[in-house]
């Protein structure tokens, strides 16, 4: 067989088993056959599929069709699908066909004996098919063991004679293999034909040609039958040979897949047995552990210290003498009074507040609990303990207990995740706790950091008796209370305290003298610290001397010094004002300020009255001669009380002086006209 693929044969070539064209003739009124696979031209490939017979059978076997034949009996053909003697019929009325003699039903194969013939006259001209391909399939599985080949063959023939099974067409090649080729155009193979196919081993191959039954296209129709159209194997040894491995190698596999099956449950039953095994004895390893260490274990007393603590605070009612607990070094009440003194109690010295589980718990209180005991214990391991221990809560839950307890009794409240915390009015007492314990700790280290300064500043010779230890527990000189009464004490109290000391350390580190000792040796810092207020004080007359005398030079010029040593209305001379003090430095300023002023206002003064006199000096000059003008200008008048120089300063000046100049004028004319 040769692949798809291959060149199909010359369509040109004369078909195998069709009679010669013969001329027209009046004994053939169809007229001679066309070019169509059938040889006749009023006859398309397909169209006489569900029409009446066209085809007869001659005596020689061979087929004709119904316009090679003469009419009526003459024709001397029988069926070809059952045998029976046949009738050309050739009117006019009707198209021309076969029908059987002396049965007006005829056999019924009209149309499949029709399509048979057909397909052999194709099959027989091409000399090839398409079939498909050999495949078994179980469900979702599939063998295919041939694929999808075109059969080549030497010829096509009708068949009828094997045995009570009449194939379509019959193909075989030249080496004499044979597929049976059955062709359904209105009917299928029934399944008694497929059982006798199977049974004989026939290679039976059935083509779908019902979609084309009405189809006109002859190229159409030709290229469905060879490979085109739906096709199936109603019988193929290989097929079966491939159902029957497929079959074989899906038992095969189902086989290994129960044994698997069975090793792995046997297996898992083995495994289950050791796990439970190795359970069992971890169970009881775990449960002997517990039992040992709890057999171990040693009361002591490492927890003392802070059930003394709390009992100080009075917080001895919180404890459970009776709790169901085991795996504790020391009593109920050590553990537990260790959980408020380090988890719960807050010192006022460290205001952070706490937040914790029960894991950080058992962590701050390790030293009460025995080395390697677990945290928890599973069902099975508990039921393996001897029954007096089965009850008793390991250190975990027994502290998870007690927190519970003190959340009952609102020492604690509890949050999300497990987490533990103080409740408000606890959080509120301690945030006032701590804020007073933060002014005593700031009184105490700044009193410290003051009185160890102060007696560092004083040499040892003048300590005399004093004792710094005895200071520290003894009252304090007007206050009579202790150092650390005072820092215990309130605001009020300890203020002047802290003023007092503050000026002590001021006065030793270089300050001025101080009233209140506090009881410290300062007999010989007074005395420095007086001679250093009288040295400071002259420093600073001497400052306050230069700064005036500074001012009055950026004032007045080189005239500022000798103006700063002239006494003044009061008798002091501003130098003398500016030793005194700062208030008599701020008078001097002022004083030189109203001088400078009035020098400024005279010089502007003089700056006027020297326009006004150039004035009235050519005003003289115009009315008198030169020498009369300055006679005028000089002379004292009994009218001003001045000369009219001295009187002329400002516009009012200018004024009367001008009254007196008309006058001379007045008196200088009747002297020239009496001459």
């Amino acid at each position: 067989m040769e692949p798809l693929e291959s060149t199909p044969p010359d369509r040109r070539q004369k078909p195998s088993g069709c009679a010669e064209p013969r001329p027209r003739s009046e004994a053939d009124p169809a007229g001679p056959p066309g070019p169509n696979p059938l040889g006749y031209a009023d006859h398309s490939a397909f169209a006489a599929f569900g029409a009446e017979l066209v085809y007869g059978e001659r005596a020689d076997g061979t087929l004709a069709h119904i316009g090679a034949v003469a009419s009526g009996l003459a024709c001397a053909c029988k069926c070809p699908a059952c045998g029976r003697t046949l009738i050309a019929k050739k009117g006019r009325r009707t198209a021309a066909h076969f029908s059987h003699h002396g049965n007006a039903s005829g056999c019924g194969n009209n149309a499949e004996t029709n399509a048979h013939i057909w397909a052999k006259d194709v099959l027989n001209r091409e000399k090839r098919i398409l079939l498909p391909a050999v495949r078994a399939s179980v469900g979702k599985e599939v063998l295919q063991t041939y694929g999808e080949r075109v059969f080549q063959f030497e010829h096509a023939e009708l068949e009828k004679g094997l045995g009570d099974i009449v194939p379509d067409v019959i193909l075989t090649t030249k080496d004499g293999r044979q597929v049976l080729i059955e062709v359904m155009v209105t009917h299928a193979c029934g399944p008694e034909k497929i059982a006798k196919l199977r049974d004989r081993g026939l290679a039976t191959l059935e083509i779908d040609l019902s979609r084309w039954r009405k189809s006109s296209d002859r190229h159409e129709i030709e290229q469905a039958l060879m490979k085109g159209a739906p096709r199936e194997w109603l019988f193929n040894r290989k097929a079966d040979e491939a159902q029957a491995r497929l079959a074989t190698t899906i038992a095969e596999r189902a086989a290994g897949a129960a044994k698997k099956a069975i090793e792995a449950k046997a297996r898992a039953e083995a495994a289950d047995k050791l796990r439970e095994a190795q359970a069992q004895r971890r169970r009881e390893d775990e449960a002997d552990l517990i039992v040992q260490l709890v057999e171990g274990i040693q009361k002591g007393d490492a927890a003392s210290g802070d059930h003394d603590a709390i009992a100080r605070r009075g917080l001895l009612g919180l404890l459970v003498e009776d709790q169901n607990a085991m795996g504790f070094t020391v009593v109920n009440e050590h553990w537990q009074a260790a959980i408020i003194e380090r988890m719960i109690e807050v010192p006022v010295d460290e205001f952070e507040l706490p937040e914790f589980d029960v894991s950080s718990v058992l962590r701050s209180i390790d030293d009460c609990i025995a080395p390697d005991m677990p945290e928890g214990l599973a069902l099975d391991v508990r039921a393996a303990l001897p029954l007096e221990l089965r009850s008793l809560d390991l250190p975990k839950n027994a502290v998870q207990s007690f927190l519970d307890h003190l959340c009952d009794h609102d020492m604690l409240r509890s949050g999300r995740r497990g987490m533990f915390m103080l409740p408000e009015a606890r959080i509120a007492a301690v945030e006032k706790a701590n804020a007073a314990w933060q002014i005593k700790d700031r009184r105490r280290r700044s009193s410290k950091a003051s009185i160890d300064v102060i007696v560092d500043a004083i040499p040892v010779e003048e300590h005399g008796e004093f004792s710094l230890a005895s200071w520290w527990t003894a009252p304090v000189p007007g206050f009579d209370l202790t150092l650390e009464e005072l820092i215990e004490s309130d605001q009020s109290t300890w203020e002047p305290f802290e003023t007092a000391l503050s000026a002590i350390r001021g006065m030793v580190e270089g300050g001025t003298w101080v009233r209140q000792t506090l009881g410290l040796p300062l007999q010989g810092e007074l005395g420095r610290a007086g001679h250093r207020v009288a040295q400071q004080k002259e420093r600073e007359a001497e400052e306050r001397e230069a700064s005036i005398t500074r001012s009055a030079t950026a004032l007045l010029g080189t005239d500022g010094p000798a103006w700063a040593t002239t006494p003044g209305a009061a008798g002091s001379t501003p130098t003398q004002l500016a030793r005194d003090g700062a208030a008599g430095l701020t008078e001097a300023l002022r004083v030189l300020d109203l001088h400078h002023f009035a020098l400024a206002a005279a010089a502007a003064a003089d700056t006027l009255a020297t326009g006004y006199r150039q004035q009235l000096l050519a005003d003289a000059e115009k009315g008198l001669d030169q020498a009369t003008a300055k006679s005028f200008m000089t002379y004292h008048d009994v009218a001003l009380g001045m000369s009219p120089w001295a009187i002329c300063r400002d516009a009012a000046g200018l004024r009367r002086a001008r009254i007196e100049l008309a006058k001379w004028v007045g008196r200088e004319r009747k002297k020239h006209n009496r001459r």
